[in-house]
Parts: C-alpha cells; structure tokens; sequence
C-alpha cells in the first residue's frame, strides 16, 4: 500500500509499507517538518512543521487515500489530485450510477 502526499514540504512525496509504513495503524494527522535552505539555524522556536489529514479522494469511481495539506483549499487539491493519482494505491470503488 502506498500514500501520496499533496501540499506543503512532502508535497509529491509517497511513503508506502515497503518503507515501513504500518497499514493496521495509519495516522489521521501526520506532522512533517518543513525545509527551508534560507534558514541556516532553526532559531528560538525550532523547526517549523506543516500539517496534513488523511483524506479518502475520489476520482473515476476510485477512491484513494492521501495526506492532505490542511491548509489547502478545496479547488488546489481538485488540481493536483490529477498530477498526483498514482501516488496511492485504490483502496475502494464507487458503484453508484
């Protein structure tokens, strides 16, 4: 099983159980620590972090999961959900008419 993520720092990143990922126990929200090369020292606050839901998407009667930038609007994920499909593996169908 793969996960595809949209947005942010992991933005195009695909994490999957061959790397570890455990299956059984999926996280609903997923933390990822954003890098930025301009920032030589992480400074008093430390690192900064971007945060992602995991999503079920839908497209041509195919549902697939992903983490999903928080922050990102409804029509920004509709866009890369296009360039990002394969990222996931299908956990699901639609068969309604």
């Amino acid at each position: 099983m793969k996960i595809g993520f949209i947005g942010g720092a992991n933005d195009g990143i695909v994490i999957n159980a061959a790397d570890g990922l455990d299956t059984y126990k999926l996280e609903w929200h997923y933390k990822a620590e954003k890098h930025c090369e301009s920032q030589p020292t992480l400074g008093l606050n430390g690192p900064e972090y971007d945060y992602y839901n995991l999503l079920i998407l839908r497209k041509n009667k195919e549902a697939k999961l992903f983490y999903v930038l928080t922050t990102m609007e409804k029509e920004d994920i509709a866009t890369k959900i296009h360039e990002y499909w394969e990222c996931s593996t299908c956990v699901g169908y639609d068969f309604d008419e």
